[in-house]
């Protein structure tokens, strides 16, 4: 994989200060920004901590008062006597270690819990501990006894199980692992080089009992591990995040439209998504949120690398190989006495009624100390107060801020021109001057504001993903005061289904957002008319400026309405054809009335300068 790939890239004053732009400064380009919990003590309690004793990987369930949750761990480093506590009031205390089964003892590799229940409606928890041979036991009573640990056939895995999901048959579950050679069988048979391969078992009554394991995908080139599987809001579709031990590649994804049966092959997430054991939940408003321990393939590095972060989006974003939202680093991890920074966060999560998410795990919290268990309480309300991308915008109020900037003749300005082929102005003008070009010499020449900077980084081609994907390069790294954004015509080339007009929709939404994260004022353009005739790929052009449109009004931006100028002008093809180089590029002449038409929306038109002429006045 290539190098640029991988580079695309509480109460609210309980919180003051904790917010934190990533999308420039970070050692890896991420394009969201993060929010820093580090250091917000109130969110945070000790579950359990031994001097001088390692507590490993914990697992958690909830009970359906919504307020019990068990919560269990090994003493050791995956393997080691399995320790288990309760809380009865949504975590904010726990019990002392409670009574186990004395096979717990034995276990060999972190246990996991899950809640089950069969088609007649018996509600059971289930344990399982890995390794060979994988087994589990079993709790009928909410989790007040528990039987002995028992092989569930003659296989066993490594941390399984990972995810389990129930499918749409009462009583059918499905759950993960992997492994490596080592553990499937009773005898090694480990290849060289080494091949990683995820299974699936299911059981169809309930967790009582399970099948033969099925391998679903095997690989030595990418060491696929700890699949994290998650549901669609539709209900039609799983997504499986996987961790990618070689460290050769990023985090990898596999979807499944047929209940686990197939799934697709591997696809690489973006950085944001790079790292171990994702633990995908669902927050109240239907976004997706994953926490899950922070590593970068071999030659990359973040901030948080090694720590205890999460990720906020939707699950279009993983369909659609999106960024997301924001990250969130829940806790700094401090390097093991001896060992390697890294070695925490095979986290829990559970969504409690009052929306707030209660994140549970294990990780050397304090330098030179063994690990231990802790907890993390937040609600993403809260958090969304803390990324100004989330909150919609004010048109009048940036246009506001706009004019103040151009008043404060002592304080340069940086202005991002960023698009696709239409901003990039290649051919099409026949060398006179783009729009950006325009709009340049109205600012550093007729304002004489000489220090302002006006950067265009359109890009032939380009889409919205486009932009996104590369947002540090072309965005983030000119710390700029004001965006303008002009895409769309390649999008539409992609289709008038209802599912990709709303990926534009969403894809736009995400850059505006991530524009007002960086402190920016972001300016929408619509689009200009086509020739249809010629080109049936642009079909849609008009939905399209539409949507544009659409995220203006929802999103609170500054709109161009360019295609409204041009509906209004435009009123028979010679006339569009003297604007246009071809069927979709405007010309010099078109060019200059994008510029007067930003010019007006901006309160920047003069009759009286030479840039807000549509026709060069010089030239008559």
């Amino acid at each position: 994989m290539s190098k640029s790939f991988r580079r695309w890239s509480g109460t609210l004053a309980a919180l003051a200060g904790v917010f934190a732009f990533s999308s420039v400064a970070d050692l890896m380009a991420f394009s969201v920004p993060l929010i820093d919990l580090d250091d917000q003590v109130n969110m945070q309690k000790i579950i359990d901590q031994q001097e001088n004793t390692y507590l490993g990987h914990p697992s958690s369930v909830m009970l359906d008062d919504g307020k019990t949750i068990i919560c269990v761990y090994p003493q050791g480093h995956g393997k080691g006597p399995i320790l288990m506590k309760k809380s009865t009031d949504q975590g904010w205390t726990w019990s002392d270690r409670l009574p186990v089964p004395e096979s717990w003892a034995t276990s060999l590799e972190t246990p996991i819990v899950y809640r089950t229940v069969d088609k007649e409606g018996k509600k059971r928890i289930i344990l399982w501990s890995s390794l060979y041979p994988t087994r589990y036991a079993l709790s009928e009573d909410e989790g007040e006894t528990w039987s002995e640990l028992k092989p569930a056939g003659e296989w066993g895995g490594v941390v399984g199980m990972a995810s389990q999901v129930a499918l749409k048959e009462p009583g059918h579950y499905m759950a993960f692992f992997h492994d490596d050679g080592r553990f499937f069988t009773a005898q090694r048979q480990v290849k060289n080089p080494v091949v990683f391969t995820l299974y699936t078992v299911e059981s169809f009554d309930g967790g009582v009992t399970w099948e033969q394991p099925k391998a679903i995908y095997a690989s030595s080139k990418m060491h696929l591990c700890e699949p994290g599987v998650v549901r669609s809001p539709d209900g039609k579709q799983l997504a499986m995040l996987l961790r990618e031990n070689s460290r050769r590649e990023n985090s990898q994804i596999m979807f499944s439209n047929d209940e686990g049966k197939t799934w697709t092959a591997p696809r690489a997430l973006p950085p944001e998504l790079n790292g171990d054991r994702h633990t995908p939940v669902y927050a109240p408003d239907g976004r997706l949120y994953i926490t899950f321990r922070d590593m970068q393939p071999q030659g990359y590095h973040s901030d948080t690398y090694g720590d205890w972060v999460g990720w906020v989006g939707t699950y279009e974003d993983l369909v659609f190989g999106r960024v997301g939202q924001y990250r969130i680093r829940l806790k700094k991890n401090f390097k093991e006495p001896g060992g390697w920074t890294g070695d925490c966060a095979y986290p829990t999560v559970q969504l409690l009624p009052t929306g707030d998410f209660l994140n549970i795990t294990y990780g050397h919290w304090t330098n030179d100390k063994p690990a231990y268990e802790i907890s993390v309480r937040f609600n993403l309300d809260t958090l969304d107060m803390l990324y100004p991308g989330t909150m919609p915008g004010d048109p009048d109020k940036d246009l506001a801020r706009i004019q103040a900037m151009l008043a404060d003749k002592s304080t340069p300005i940086n202005w991002v021109f960023t698009g696709d082929s239409i901003t990039h102005a290649l051919v099409h003008t026949l060398g006179e001057r783009s729009y950006a070009e325009h709009f340049e010499e109205r600012i550093r020449a007729e304002y004489w504001r000489p220090f302002d900077v006006i950067i265009k980084t359109g890009i032939s081609g380009d889409t919205a993903d486009g932009i996104l994907r590369t947002f540090k390069r072309r965005i983030g790294e000119f710390n700029p005061q004001v965006v303008s954004v002009m895409i769309g015509m390649n999008d539409t080339r992609r289709g008038g289904s209802p599912e990709k007009k709303e990926e534009f929709r969403l894809n736009l939404t995400s850059l505006v957002k991530r524009i007002r994260d960086i402190g920016a004022v972001p300016i929408l353009h619509n689009l200009n008319l086509v020739d249809v005739e010629k080109d049936k790929r642009q079909t849609h052009t008009d939905e399209y400026s539409a949507i544009v449109d659409q995220v203006a009004r929802e999103q609170g931006v500054i709109l161009v309405d360019q295609h409204g100028w041009w509906v209004k002008n435009c009123t028979t093809p010679e006339l569009r054809d003297s604007w246009m180089n071809d069927h979709i590029h405007p010309n010099g002449l078109g060019h200059r009335h994008f510029a007067i038409e930003m010019f007006k929306r901006l309160g920047m038109y003069d009759p009286n300068s030479y840039t807000c002429q549509p026709v060069d006045p010089r030239r008559k």
